[in-house]
């Protein structure tokens, strides 16, 4: 069987057994990835390879993530300075602890409305309590931020969508393509496979010897 050269390519670095997606068929052939994927549907159309799709799901950290990666989560400092102030023995100044806490503008509304909702503690009439059982340590959000910021990976899909919905990361999704290799795939590649001559208009020289009938055109 005679295909072109990005084909034969492709077809001898996919397997039959393991799925292999565009960016490995890439890195193995040294083709760029839009040449694989090309070649993968062709190959797919004649029925030697099968082209799967799967959806990926990546967050990318913004400058105001990175922001609170650095200094901490508004609602982390406004735990910490409460309990510094013995709000876990008694209520205090809800004043001061946001002047420790070094809170401004926006940060204040942020850190109350995520303090109470992660159960860290009470905060009425000027006054805030801290719970003494609360880890900010244990803190999912500021994990998964900091997962991010140092490159690796955050699972914790809980987290990542109350960060998304907070706008300190952003959420993309993209299809990850994957090629295996059919029995007929495997069959041509057991009776071989030969790289076509592939030309990208036909010429007069091509007509006259008859060439034509022989070259894969691009």
């Amino acid at each position: 069987m005679r295909l072109p050269d990005s084909q034969v390519a492709v077809l001898e670095a996919a397997s039959a057994t393991d799925e292999r997606t565009i960016e490995q068929l890439s890195e193995a052939t040294g083709l760029k990835p839009e040449t694989v994927t090309g070649a993968a549907f062709d190959l797919e159309d004649a029925g030697l390879v099968a082209v799967s799709a799967t959806e990926s799901v990546s967050y990318t950290i913004t400058e105001e993530g990175e922001a609170y990666a650095e200094a901490g989560l508004p609602e982390v400092r406004l735990y910490r300075a409460a309990a510094d102030a013995g709000a876990v023995d008694a209520p205090v100044s809800m004043g001061a602890v946001i002047g420790a806490a070094d809170l401004d503008g926006p940060e204040v509304d942020i850190a109350l409305a995520n303090y109470a909702r992660k159960g860290y503690g009470d905060v009425e009439s000027g006054q805030i309590t801290a719970d003494p059982e609360a880890d900010p340590e244990s803190d999912a959000e500021a994990a998964a931020l900091d997962a991010l910021r140092s490159g690796a990976d955050a699972d914790d899909e809980d987290a990542l969508a109350e960060l998304d919905r907070r706008g300190l990361v952003e959420r993309s999704e993209r299809a990850v393509r994957s090629v295996t290799l059919t029995d007929d795939g495997v069959t041509a590649l057991m009776e071989g496979v030969e790289a076509a001559e592939t030309v990208d208009r036909l010429t007069p020289e091509l007509l006259a010897s008859g060439e034509w009938d022989d070259v894969e055109f691009t």
